[in-house]
Parts: structure tokens; sequence; C-alpha cells
């Protein structure tokens, strides 16, 4: 980990089937990576308890928390989980500078895109979070998503992309 840990701006580990297990591990050593910007964990197993390991590891050290802008999570098994999807992304949006989070084809349920919406706090400061782009491309959002929409907006000032291709909006009364 030693010199990589210093030097590595930019880490791709999708599609390597990781799981819960090793998105523990990873968190452990993503914590020593003071250089890291981006961070592709797309394609994998990891549930909304990996990604919240993983979200903390990269706010816990804060030499480094404003350095990571890049986070890909994409077409993981965020729901169904102990661990929310609204825990998961309330941590990552926390990470200091983070200014583009994938989520795509990462929601199962038409119930998660309500939680996801939870997960921008109303309490929280908005010049906290410097999202300037959100992708939710292919999950299935129903058509409450779309309508509580404007509570992310106004929580993300910097936001200038959101991404809802392919989701296939639906009524939830047919």
């Amino acid at each position: 980990v030693g010199i990589l840990s210093r030097t590595v701006t930019s880490l791709d580990l999708r599609d390597n089937r990781m799981d819960d297990q090793e998105a523990h591990i990873l968190a452990g050593v993503l914590s020593e990576c003071l250089s890291l910007t981006s961070l592709n964990l797309a394609g994998n197993r990891i549930t909304a308890s990996g990604v919240t390991s993983i979200a903390e590891a990269l706010t816990t050290n804060t030499s480094h928390a404003h350095s990571v802008s890049v986070l890909d999570v994409s077409r993981n098994r965020l729901s169904n989980e102990l661990t929310t999807i609204a825990t998961a992304v309330s941590n990552i949006i926390l990470i200091g500078c983070l200014k583009a989070l994938s989520l795509n084809s990462a929601l199962s349920f038409e119930e998660d895109g309500a939680e996801l919406v939870t997960a921008f706090d109303p309490n929280m400061e908005p010049s906290a979070i410097m999202l300037t782009e959100l992708r939710l491309r292919g999950n299935r959002l129903a058509a409450s998503f779309a309508a509580s929409l404007h509570n992310v907006i106004v929580k993300c000032p910097y936001l200038e992309l959101i991404d809802l291709s392919a989701n296939m909006f639906f009524c939830e009364d047919g």
C-alpha cells in the first residue's frame, strides 16, 4: 500500500465481483490513499453496508476527504439491505469535495428512490454538498421520485447534471 497510497489518483475496481467483505477491507486501504480523486466500484456485489464503510473511510481522514471527487457505485446491490440506501448515500455526499456520484442501475425497488431523497437531509447545510453530477440512469424510479426531486436540487446548489434516463417512470396508481 505504502507508496501507491500516496501516488494513485484513480482506482478502477469495476466488475470484480467484490462483495461487502472485500469492500470493508478496501475501506481500510482507502483511509491511506491520500491522493485518490476517482474511485470506480461499478458492477460489483457491494450492498449499502459496504458502500457505507467505503464512504466512512473516505471521510475519516480529513487530509484527503476533500480530494475524492468522482465515485461510481453503479450496478451494485444497494437495495434490500439492513443498512439503508439513505444511510449509504448520506455518508457519500458528505465526502468533502465529491462532485460526481453515479448510482446507475443500483436501485432495485420503487421505494429506493423515495429513500434516496431522504439522504439529502433537510437539516444539512446546502453548501456542504458539492455535487455537480448525479447519475441515476436505469433505476426503477417511481413518478413520486420525480415529484420529490426538488428536495435534492435544493440541497445541491452546484448540481449541473441529473441523469434520469432509462428509468421508465411509472405511476403508482396504474
